[in-house]
């Protein structure tokens, strides 16, 4: 974690302690996450309470884009 954590600071210039808290965890979820997202494709909600973090997916047509 410390490892990604000081990367992923030095990448974006913000501080580790947010890197820690916030990125990795939810950069771990993601991969997760997303890796079963075609057995749920419909609208979802997910959180990680625990680091203060909701993600909303809502899947609905906009329209031609371009």
């Amino acid at each position: 974690l410390e490892e990604f954590a000081v990367a992923e600071s030095k990448d974006q210039g913000k501080p580790v302690s947010l890197a820690r808290k916030m990125d990795i965890p939810r950069a771990s979820y993601n991969f997760r996450k997303f890796a079963s997202a075609w057995e749920n494709l419909v609208d979802t909600s997910n959180s990680l309470p625990e680091h203060g973090v909701i993600n909303i997916s809502s899947r609905r047509p906009i329209g031609v884009a371009g």
